[in-house]
């Protein structure tokens, strides 16, 4: 019956009804073993009744509540497809869906279990397009795609640690073109400029200066926490790299801009600004090339109250 702890039960209870209720009653009281046990004896010995098909998505809810993803398919796999009217179809699928996600390792490891959890969540939204699952499997959709696109990120830094620039720019190509909409570490964009440059045919002083030229045009915004202008590790990394690029064009200006979310004072933003500026002239760019504008009169990015952090930014500009 699709499941290998599964024992057929010899005590035959008289009314699959009251059979099914005692079951239910030792899973909500989450004593699952007792549960799964009166489970199984509802579908072995009520075959054909609205309790067992019942009972068999319940014993698949059973182990996903134990955390028990991998059994919690076996079931809910085993429900699909041999009580295709049952009741509780249009929840097993999103279960079904939900238990590989969650059985997956980490995006450092195999992600089979993950591309199946996509497969699946893209099929069930396209069969129960007006679900009170959405917005489940909408954000379980979208953490799929973080862990696909980290382990292509991880891919492409090994190789551009090791020099492979060609074999780096397949994979930042790749996360390009397959996942267009997602948001890059301020590392990864600079060395995605790198490796066009340094994949392309030439000398190394051709590559070295359109790689300086290249950096030049590379000007992320640098994000912040709330009420904070500390930064990050990754774009200090970044900032290094770019006042490297002005140390050698002493000709070029930058401007820094900074700015602030509707919840903090302005002088937040100002403060970001002169920490960037600051941070570059500790790196030894002359003060006369960085230049703190203010923000007044310039729109920030205007987003939902859960979006803040986009408007928690340094813009970095050519004056």
């Amino acid at each position: 019956m699709g499941c290998a702890r599964r024992r057929q039960v010899v005590e035959k209870a008289k009314d699959p009804a009251l059979a099914l209720e005692q079951a239910l009653k030792e899973l909500r009281a989450r004593r699952f073993q007792k549960a799964a046990d009166g489970l199984t004896e509802v579908i072995f010995n009520f075959p054909g009744t609205r309790q067992a098909s019942d009972a068999q998505f319940y014993l698949g809810e059973c182990y996903f509540q134990s955390k028990d993803y991998e059994q919690a398919q076996t079931e809910f796999d085993f429900y699909l497809k041999n009580f295709p009217n049952g009741r509780f179809q249009e929840e097993a699928a999103f279960k079904l869906a939900l238990s590989y996600l969650k059985s997956a390792p980490a995006h450092t490891r195999d992600q089979t279990r993950v591309l199946k959890a996509r497969e699946l969540f893209n099929e069930f939204l396209e069969n129960y397009p007006q679900t009170e699952f959405r917005a489940e499997a909408e954000s379980a959709l979208a953490e799929i795609t973080r862990r696909l696109v980290a382990k292509e990120f991880d891919a492409a830094r090994l190789y551009f640690k090791a020099g492979e620039y060609r074999s780096a720019l397949v994979y930042y190509n790749y996360i390009r073109q397959s996942y267009p909409d997602s948001l890059w570490p301020l590392l990864d964009r600079h060395r995605f400029q790198v490796c066009n440059v340094r994949a392309r045919p030439g000398s190394a002083t051709d590559r070295r200066q359109s790689e300086t030229k290249s950096s030049l045009h590379l000007l992320p915004s640098l994000y912040f926490g709330p009420d904070s202008w500390l930064l990050r590790p990754e774009d200090s990394l970044v900032l290094k790299q770019l006042a490297e690029s002005l140390r050698l064009m002493p000709e070029r200006r930058l401007a820094v801009i900074g700015y602030c979310d509707p919840t903090e004072p302005d002088s937040v933003a100002n403060q970001r600004s002169r920490v960037v500026k600051e941070f570059l002239m500790d790196s030894g760019v002359p003060d006369q090339q960085v230049v703190v504008e203010s923000a007044q009169g310039t729109q920030p990015v205007a987003v939902p109250t859960e979006e803040h952090w986009k408007e928690r930014r340094v813009e970095l500009r050519w004056r």
